[in-house]
Parts: C-alpha cells; structure tokens; sequence
C-alpha cells in the first residue's frame, strides 16, 4: 500500500490548556465528512493515508496520524531501532485523525522508528509498513497573523439532503483564511481551528497545513447562527497548534469581512467562495474601511473551492486590522466574554480562500457534518 501524507496546507503542552482542548474537542465531527453529491455507500475498511509519510524525516515529539475506514491499532507494532515501543494515545491531537498516537518510549534524533501491521478491524487488508526517521523535537509554536487573517459568509441557496447521500443541510457558508509563518522544514505540521459558539449557535472547522495559508470552509444551517447576524454578530475564535503539541495564543476575527446573499448554485458539495465586490463589504469591517479609503475593494487570490479539513494552497493576504482586543473563546462557550488571551483581526483583501481545500472537533456537539471515518 502506497503510504502518503495526510496534510496538505497548518507544542510540550498546549499554552492555553484549556481553549485548545475544548477547540480540538470541538472539531472532530468535521474531520472526514463526504464531500460526493452521489449516493455513498460503506467505505472500504483500511488505511487512507498516514502522518508522516513513508521516508519521511519527522519531529520525535509529533502524533503520529492514521486516517481510514474501520481501522484500529489491535494487530499494530511499533519499533525504534528494532527495539520494542508503544503507541499511545495523543489526547492533544484527538479528532484530527481516526488515530492520533505518540511513541513511547519517544524515540532519539536519528533514530528509525516502524510501525507495522494490519490495520484493518475487520476482515482482511494486509499488512503496511510506515518507516520514517526521529528528527529534532519541535518545541516552537505556530505564529498566526491576526490582522491579517478573515472570515466571509455566502448566504446562497439552500441545499436540503435525501438521507443517502452523506451530505448534510445547508444554507449559508463561513469562509475563514488564517494568514500565519509557514513551519519550518523540520517542524511539525500546523492544525488551524476555528469556531464560533454563542448559546446554542455553534459551527466550527480545522485544517491540517504546511503552508502560510490556512483556509476552511464550513457549510452551516440558518439555525446554527441561532438568531445571531453573520455580519455582525458572530466573532470567529482562531487557535493554531501543531501535531507536537505545540499552541498559539487564541484570537478573534469579527466582525465578517464581506457578506453576500444570493440564489448562488448549491448542490450539497462545496461552495466556491464569491469574488467579492465593494458592495459586499461588511460595514464597520476593515474591508468596509478599505474601500472608503480607496475608493475599491482589493482582490488579490483565487476563490475557495470549499473543501475542508486539511488542503490548501498559498495565498499570500494583506490588508489592514479587522480590530484589535484582548478576548478568546474556547470554542464552547459565549465569544463576547472577554479574555486577556486573545486578539481579533481581519485581512481586508477580496480573494477567496486558498484553492482545493481538503481532509475540525469532538465533544459529540452534533454539527450535522457527518463522518464516516473511524
């Protein structure tokens, strides 16, 4: 079986225990959902893709990732210089694949480390072999840019699901983009979370990237925004980590940067993010700001295709603060209470998110968005 990465696109402890434990909670049921307009049936059992890939140089601190279809670690064995290991639980990284697992004992910078067996819980898939090499423990933290991060909302067409087509409800999307440093060659991939909850209003996503974009799109019902404005009601709570462990300060992004609403096309898979116009600013928003400054909204990337959950492109983002505060949220609770954690911030150039945008998180919230991955 060919083993490959299971990112495209963003430690120790978490910095913020408790904000990023409930976000990672908070996004599981997203990780896997079908994207295939066309009935679906059961998945095939086994294993999808693995974190690192085959070969691969990886931090010795990094959770190791396991994405597939009725999978387990039963008949699974680890070795580190041909010496016994274990895998073990990675609570940290819980959600963010249908396995998340750390060596223990960790292993030594250039040391080999393989696991190896069949994964499959039921039936028969053969064995695989993932070998990869110890690097460096990443113990450096992911850098977000704030004020140059955004959010917009797509109030298009309503899409109303059969029941047998693995897709879920939906009348608005939420675009978010979190602008931050790339990680470096030899650190951990980066998980970016996002997620708004206020009373019973809640919707949230999470990507798994390398790259200095980070880009989700998360399709959501009218009565997930629980009576709540999208254009000036809902504040985005952003927290960047990294499969080491590694945690960013949480911020918030608010108000909406743009907002639009039509009878835009929507047949239940993703939809691509407008090309935003000056008429869609929204008022009091850095993208407001921009065009009374200069007169016109600036467009500098490619629209979103909508796919979430772990791939995106670059797209370079500029533009001025949405605002600036000292709030977070723990992705469960009320955004408006204030935190001396957090900032807010918005970048205020038109272009969607990054293109192809694909593979956030649990405490059973029941999002709608329905996994199928185990």
């Amino acid at each position: 079986m060919s083993l490959q990465m299971f990112a495209p696109l963003l430690p120790s402890s978490l910095s913020r225990p408790l904000a990023a434990a409930a976000l990672v909670g908070a996004f599981a049921l997203v990780a896997g959902a079908p994207r295939s307009a066309d009935a679906c049936g059961v998945p095939e059992s086994g294993l999808t893709s693995t974190t690192p890939s085959n070969g691969a140089t990886y931090p010795a601190n990094a959770a190791l990732l396991f994405q597939g279809f009725d999978i387990t670690l039963d008949a699974v064995t680890v070795k580190v210089d041909d010496q016994p290991a274990e895998l073990v639980p990675a609570g940290f990284a819980s959600g963010w694949a249908s396995i998340a697992v750390l060596v223990e004992p960790a292993p030594q910078v250039g040391q080999t480390v393989v696991v190896s067996g069949e994964f499959c819980e039921f039936g028969d898939c053969g064995p695989v072999t993932l070998t990869y090499t110890a690097g460096e423990p990443d113990l450096i933290a992911p850098t977000p840019v704030a004020e140059a991060s955004r959010f917009t909302v797509y109030d298009h067409a309503d899409f109303e699901s059969s029941g047998g087509d693995c897709l879920s409800n939906s009348e608005l999307t939420v675009y978010v983009r979190v602008m931050q440093d790339a990680p470096g060659a030899a650190e951990a991939p980066g998980v970016v979370s996002a997620v708004w909850s206020k009373g019973s209003g809640f919707f949230s996503d999470f990507t798994i990237t390398s790259s200095e974009t980070a880009s989700m799109s998360v399709a959501i019902e009218l009565s997930q925004l629980d009576g709540n404005d999208p254009r000036s009601e809902v504040c985005v709570t952003v927290v960047a980590t990294d499969l080491a462990g590694n945690a960013a300060e949480p911020f918030e992004i608010c108000p909406a940067c743009f907002y639009r609403k039509d009878e835009g096309e929507n047949d239940g898979g993703p939809v691509p993010e407008p090309a935003w116009t000056d008429a869609d600013a929204v008022p009091g928003s850095a993208c407001a700001v921009a065009v009374e400054t200069t007169g016109e909204a600036t467009d500098s990337g490619e629209p979103t295709t909508g796919e979430t959950g772990g791939e995106t492109g670059e797209e370079p983002t500029s533009g001025e603060p949405q605002s600036t505060g000292e709030e977070a949220s723990t992705g469960a609770t009320d955004t408006s209470e204030e935190d001396d954690g957090g900032e807010k911030g918005c970048a205020c150039d038109g272009g969607g998110g990054s293109p192809d945008l694909g593979a956030l998180v649990v405490l059973g919230l029941g999002l709608g968005l329905r996994r199928r991955r185990r």
